[in-house]
């Protein structure tokens, strides 16, 4: 019973950690530009000449972001009394509501251009060092701030992707609990349910996890006594007409799980992550994992394959 809880509860937090909270938001900038600019009255009076002035004003300024627009300038004074004919000049016309600037860049990582969370604090840090995506927990950062995590959005069709990994340090893991690593692609239904296929290990476990509509799947290796520190191991993700199949591999070992109904939803997000639900305040050691390929095929062709030989 306390794995079964400890699991629900740590994909329940990868998910929400995957898909940006209560509601997704796979391209949220650092933060946004600021709007055009507060609204003006409009300048230059019209005309004052000895027919009356005719000039109209000029046009008023741009209105902030959501505000109302800027006030016409003003019309021409009366023109003189030497014989002129006494009429104003009409209004300036209102100046438009003004635009609001774009929203910052999110920063990104590897040759694909993996989109790095830095929502609700994201602990950690995704880099890539000697051609390889290095992602790190280091000592002390807080357990219930997750991260990192990195992105890629938009795959769809039918699709074969392969996530390559070595090296994985399980921190300061205890049974059933503690750093975790994941691959999974997501899809957040109009009511805000989330439905996951996730590939994932981490205190002792190694599991594959489909959450989607009636289905709840999690299948799992045995369980490590030495909670697969320094393991290696692939991440497969498949999906053939709308059914998903995924399989974790750890150290030669492995499990799978499958669509028991049909997983079709799209443009769907796929996500490499660390998170941490073990409950301490602290981690104790640093924890991380070296990820050496994702290899994508099919899929739509805006999620891309990556070797990781760029910066």
């Amino acid at each position: 019973m306390f794995k079964r809880r400890w699991l629900l509860g740590s994909l329940l937090s990868s998910l929400i950690v995957a898909c940006g909270g209560a509601s997704q938001n796979p391209s949220s900038g650092v933060s946004a530009g600021a709007g055009g600019s507060v609204e003006s009255a409009g300048s230059s009076a019209g005309g004052n000449d000895a027919s009356g002035g005719t000039s109209a004003g000029t046009s008023g300024s741009a209105g902030a972001l959501g505000g109302r627009n800027g006030a016409g300038g003003a019309g021409g004074i009366a023109g003189a009394p030497s014989g002129g004919v006494f009429s104003a000049g009409g209004s300036g016309a209102a100046g438009a509501v003004g635009g609001g600037g774009a929203g910052g860049a999110m920063p990104t990582v590897g040759c694909a251009g993996w989109q790095i969370e830095t929502r609700y604090s994201m602990q950690g840090t995704a880099t890539v060092v000697g051609g390889a995506l290095e992602l790190s927990r280091p000592l002390g950062v807080k357990n219930y701030d997750d991260g990192p995590t990195v992105t890629q959005t938009g795959l769809s069709g039918d699709f074969d992707i392969t996530v390559t990994w070595q090296g994985f340090m399980p921190g300061d893991s205890t049974q059933g609990g503690g750093p975790t690593f994941h691959a999974g692609v997501f899809w957040t239904a109009p009511g805000g349910d989330v439905y996951a296929a996730t590939t994932w290990l981490g205190g002792g476990l190694g599991e594959a996890s489909i959450i989607h509509g009636q289905q709840f799947t999690n299948n799992a290796l045995p369980l490590s006594t030495t909670f697969f520190a320094g393991a290696s191991g692939s991440f497969r993700l498949q999906r053939a007409a709308g059914m998903i199949t995924l399989t974790t591999t750890i150290d030669g070992q492995a499990v799978s799980a499958k669509s028991t109904e049909p997983f079709a939803e799209e443009p769907l997000r796929f996500s490499l992550w660390m998170n941490d639900n073990s409950g301490t305040l602290a981690s104790s050691q640093a924890a991380g994992v070296t990820v050496t390929s994702v290899v994508v095929s099919g899929g739509g062709g805006l999620v891309k394959s990556d070797d990781f030989s760029c910066p």
